[in-house]
């Protein structure tokens, strides 16, 4: 498994680790902490929001009527 795919913050700490030890300079960059940090946060947020009854209706909302338009039924087609 990818680390951004994961949700558990020891994959995202293990794999800071392993990064850390082979590229010892980049504990100190602010830039790649603020990148790094900024992943984890947004994949929590992006799995609570994946698993929320909102979210699931979203879908309902947009996604069935389009599948409706895009895929008519054979039966129109007298079959």
């Amino acid at each position: 498994m990818k680390t951004y795919e994961s949700f558990d913050g020891q994959v995202w700490a293990r794999d800071f680790v392993e990064t850390a030890k082979s590229n010892p300079s980049i504990a100190t960059d602010e830039g790649t902490m603020l990148a790094w940090f900024c992943s984890a946060l947004m994949r929590g947020y992006d799995e609570h929001r994946w698993r929320s009854k909102e979210y699931k209706r979203e879908v309902r909302r947009i996604l069935i009527p389009w599948w409706k338009r895009m895929f008519v039924p054979l039966s129109r087609f007298g079959h």
